[in-house]
């Protein structure tokens, strides 16, 4: 079975490394919702900034960085089915 051989301390042979270089931490979790009642909740009751954005051919998205019980989670709205859902 495949999870018999996976050995998680060797390394990747495909990595997002591979494809954008090394990069650098920018959170602990990170965390996109469908909900269009659950995004503004989030974001009302925690204290965010907006660090960035994901674009795609038909939305641009911004990223939100909240600090809860000392973990930095990123937080975004996605779409249904969004293919960029992924790359986070």
């Amino acid at each position: 079975m495949i999870i018999d051989s996976f050995d998680p301390d060797s390394e990747a042979i495909v990595s997002p490394k591979a494809f954008f270089g090394e990069q650098r931490k920018i959170c602990d979790i990170a965390i996109g919702t469908f909900s269009r009642e659950i995004y503004p909740a989030v974001l009302e009751r925690f204290p965010n900034e907006t660090i960035g954005e994901m674009r795609t051919a038909n939305w641009i998205r911004p990223l939100h960085l909240l600090t809860v019980n000392d973990k930095k989670i990123v937080f975004y709205l996605s779409e249904i089915g969004a293919s960029r859902a992924v790359y986070c």
